[in-house]
């Protein structure tokens, strides 16, 4: 009789829910440290992506320890109507707003471009009030949406989107 034995790893964040996900043959081990503490998750390449997307805006803003802080990129320059202007992009406003846009499409709603600007596009307040309406909503129900939901209701706030209270209601405008 031959015994044999297999050494199978599952998804640590699926497991946390009570539910076994094998990792697979993509599958990888993270490790993860934040105020002094060490995890070591073993994530399927989906779970792995995403930590890697939801901590990169961090890790670019960071530095080495004991190294100096980065300089911030030179702001580009941009020409106008009004002449040259200044601009400074926050890492991970593209990744922002290509999600926003494809959550518009979903949505059925069509975003339109600014005149004569081509990728340039336009959001009107009550689109922007509907996303993070509809964040807040996603954030509410848990889970690893929810938590992707947060931190692009913190972005939405860092870039000067409305908050969901200030949706108009009953007895509000």
């Amino acid at each position: 009789m031959t015994a044999r034995l297999r050494l199978v790893f599952t998804d640590d964040l699926d497991e946390a829910k009570g539910v076994s996900t094998e990792i697979g043959d993509d599958g990888e081990t993270v490790i993860l440290a934040l105020d002094g503490t060490v995890r070591e998750l073993h994530l399927t390449a989906a779970h792995a992506a995403r930590l890697r997307g939801d901590v990169e805006p961090y890790l670019a803003a960071g530095h080495e320890p004991g190294a100096e802080p980065q300089p911030a990129p030179a702001p580009q320059q941009h020409f106008g109507p009004a002449g040259p202007r200044q601009r400074r992009e926050i890492p991970g406003t593209r990744e922002f707003y290509a999600v926003l846009r494809a959550w518009a499409a979903e949505d059925g709603t069509e975003i339109e471009t600014a005149p004569g600007r081509a990728n340039t596009y336009v959001y009107p307040r009550e689109l922007r009030l509907r996303y993070v309406t509809h964040l807040a909503k996603q954030a509410a129900r848990g889970g690893p949406d929810g938590d992707a939901a947060r931190a692009r209701l913190a972005m939405a706030a860092v870039l000067g989107f409305p908050s969901p209270e200030e949706q108009p209601g009953p007895g509000r405008r």
